[in-house]
């Protein structure tokens, strides 16, 4: 079931993309469910990507680390989306693409702009992703790892694509609030929305670092600090992790306010409440998803703090306390995962469904209007 709904969040959003850009006048109503569909993928990427802070503790916590085939090949369906043949991420990269063309040709480049900036960030996210996936791929399962080399390998790799992830989705909020400030929906559909693309884009671009975060998390538990290697940025790259939870619980609340908005507008404007009311409820599920992933993402994030209060006290010898780590790092990390992966799916695929059913209906406006008197 988990995987459908991945399935379908991730395919259907590129299918009436496509479809959007094949046919730009006559996919008016499709248009309007890009943009939520971006966010959703966005944020169903960022949880299945949290996954790799486990593997990059294992690999930090008892160095050199070697993996399992089965704990790789965990890494690897992860990372890829739960065996999809391209990421959640990709997959936002795609949609963005074909509503840049469908923008563009159906109301101008200008319209274009902010989509191409938010597919180069979904792509550059998901390059990040594939960075590491493909650098552990490479080392031999046979033999252990030098997590110090493999740390700056990682660095070289992943940083470029989340410099050019924050570029394109802190350019993407501007470009949206230019292409429709002078539309009627300025406010629900134009500058509150660019605003949730800037936050879940960014929140996204630090949790791609989530294998170098439990790296170094493994390596502040395990005690390690060879000379040299300067643990201190570990610091930093954990407060940048937890700022990811935190920029997806402001989406949260912002995409619910968001939501009553739309409802609140198209009241006052008189227009029939039945497709606004669908748009408005969708917003919905959507906060709800990301208020899931965000919990995810503090979840790992207190796994040191909760460790060291109510497990380090009532361990014995070292070799207990790095056994039962592993045990219970993997608790923190899978037990969230599993808990809140499906409900985050389904309200992903639920918020998809309710904008496409919004938009065959007709929004015709009463007839006490001035401009339907005129």
């Amino acid at each position: 079931m988990d995987d459908l709904m991945i399935t379908l969040v991730a395919v259907v959003p590129v299918a009436l993309a496509l479809l959007a850009a094949v046919a730009p006048p006559k996919s008016d109503w499709i248009r309007p469910v890009l943009l939520p569909s971006v966010l959703v993928q966005l944020a169903l990427a960022t949880t299945l990507g949290v996954r790799q802070f486990l593997f990059g503790f294992l690999f930090g916590g008892v160095p050199p680390r070697e993996l399992s085939s089965t704990e790789f090949q965990e890494l690897t369906g992860a990372t890829s989306g739960l065996g999809l043949p391209f990421t959640l991420a990709l997959a936002a990269a795609v949609t963005a693409a074909a509503a840049a063309v469908s923008f563009g040709r159906a109301k101008g480049w200008k319209h274009a702009t902010p989509w191409v900036a938010i597919a180069i960030g979904c792509f550059s996210i998901d390059r990040a992703f594939y960075a590491v996936v493909s650098l552990v791929g490479q080392k031999p399962l046979d033999q252990g790892v030098d997590v110090y080399d493999l740390v700056e390998s990682v660095d070289a790799a992943v940083l470029p694509w989340v410099t050019i992830a924050a570029v394109g989705f802190v350019a993407s909020f501007p470009l949206l609030s230019w292409a429709g400030w002078w539309s009627r929906a300025r406010w629900t559909g134009a500058l509150m929305p660019g605003l949730l693309v800037l936050c879940i884009g960014v929140a996204t671009a630090f949790a791609s670092t989530a294998f170098r975060d439990g790296v170094f998390v493994g390596l502040f538990t395990g005690g390690s600090n060879p000379e040299g290697f300067d643990l201190s940025f570990g610091t930093a790259e954990h407060m940048n992790f937890m700022f990811a939870s935190v920029l997806l619980q402001f989406s949260a609340g912002w995409a619910a306010v968001l939501g009553l908005l739309s409802m609140f507008v198209a009241r006052k404007q008189k227009v029939p409440s039945t497709r606004a009311m669908l748009r408005g409820l969708a917003w919905f599920p959507i906060a709800w998803t990301l208020w899931a992933s965000s919990t995810v993402i503090w979840w790992v994030w207190m796994a040191p703090n909760r460790w060291s209060f109510e497990h380090l006290a009532e361990m014995g010898t070292e070799s207990d306390i790095e056994r039962d780590w592993d045990s219970y790092a993997y608790t923190l990390v899978e037990g969230p995962l599993q808990s809140y992966t499906p409900l985050i799916a389904t309200g992903a695929a639920f918020s998809i469904l309710l904008f496409c059913l919004a938009g065959p209906l007709r929004a015709s406006r009463r007839a006490d209007r001035p401009s339907a008197a005129a």
